[in-house]
Parts: C-alpha cells; sequence; structure tokens
C-alpha cells in the first residue's frame, strides 16, 4: 500500500470515530482529505451519508455521484451501491444495462450485494 493509500484508509479509520460520536465536521473533513488522496472508501462514505441523510443534508444524486467516484477507483462496495442506484433509479435515471454491468464489476471486486443484485437481475432477464 501506498503512502497516499495508508494515510487515507487512516484518514477514513478516524473519519469512522468522528462520525460515530457525531463530531460531523471533523468526520466530513477526514473523508474528503481521503478522497483528495485517491480513496474509493471514502467515496463510498461520503456516498452513503448523502444517500441517508446522515451528518450531511439528504441529496441522492450528489451520493449517486459519490458512489460513482468510489466504484472508479475499484471500491467494491460502492459498486454494489452503483450498481442499486441504477437498478431502482436513486439520484440518477434507471439504466438496467449499466446496473448489471456495475454488479458484475463489483461481484468480481467480492461485493456481496453486488453478487445477489446480479443474480437477482440474471434471474428475472433484467440487464443481460
Amino acid at each position: 500500500m501506498g503512502s497516499d493509500a495508508a494515510a487515507a484508509a487512516k484518514m477514513c479509520r478516524f473519519a469512522k470515530i468522528h462520525l460515530r460520536n457525531n463530531e460531523s465536521e471533523q468526520g466530513v473533513k477526514l473523508l474528503n482529505e481521503a478522497m483528495r488522496l485517491g480513496s474509493g472508501e471514502a467515496c463510498y462514505l461520503m456516498g452513503t451519508m448523502y444517500l441517508t441523510g446522515e451528518h450531511v443534508s439528504e441529496d441522492e444524486g450528489s451520493g449517486y455521484e459519490y458512489m460513482l467516484r468510489g466504484a472508479e477507483r475499484g471500491y467494491g462496495l460502492a459498486m454494489g451501491m452503483v450498481a442499486h442506484c441504477l437498478k431502482h433509479g436513486v439520484g440518477v435515471s434507471v439504466n438496467e444495462r449499466l446496473a448489471a454491468e456495475w454488479a458484475m464489476e463489483g461481484a468480481d471486486a467480492g461485493d456481496v450485494l453486488s453478487t445477489r443484485l446480479m443474480a437477482d437481475m440474471c434471474y428475472a432477464g433484467i440487464g443481460f
């Protein structure tokens, strides 16, 4: 793990502690710095906050965009959430073909949500 990746992982760990303790400003600040260093996990965490309205104002569009950044950086959990958002139109227009592609990427990365979503979509004949 490179020094930027190690620093970003440490920032994510500290951000989670701050967020659990309702220290939103410090947690968000650390996540932003981790994202600047290229952390897919930080993008995923920020996306989750926007999708749920925890620690920030709920904004599904921003939540999706953060998830997409995390997925593009190779973070498996973000890939599963991008697939979910695309399949169900959360923060983005429904696109089942693209949802299926992200579900496959996430499944290949070992994400359980992606694997389940891909299986459900295959069974229903959606997107493949």
